[in-house]
């Protein structure tokens, strides 16, 4: 099995988030290598801390370059640490099914 290298996420904030950040999205990020199936370009975050009365203030959007193409995803939290935990997984699925969404279809030639 071949892991991809994934470059240092540039990272974005509207708000205080305090320290640590950029060492929580590397960590958790990681498990991205072992989803790629082409090579990570760049890895880019936002975050953003807004009112929410439904205590999800914090809302993290990703976009990761796989070879060209983008794979975006966007979750809400009440830490910045719970957005990244439910970021992740909807990252790797996309990663998952990359694969097969550009796979090109046959066409059946009748003669």
């Amino acid at each position: 099995m071949h892991i991809i290298e994934l470059p240092e996420p540039i990272l974005t904030t509207r708000g205080e988030f305090g320290e640590g950040l950029t060492e929580l999205l590397i960590t958790k990020l990681a498990v991205l290598a072992r989803h790629a199936h082409e090579p990570v370009l760049a890895i880019r975050v936002e975050f953003d801390r807004r009112a929410d009365p439904a205590g999800r203030p914090v809302r993290a959007q990703a976009d990761v370059d796989v070879n060209g193409r983008h794979v975006h995803a966007t979750a809400t939290g009440g830490t910045a640490r719970e957005a990244v935990d439910l970021l992740v997984p909807k990252l790797v699925r996309q990663m998952d099914d990359r694969p097969h969404a550009h796979r090109r279809r046959r066409t059946r030639r009748l003669t």
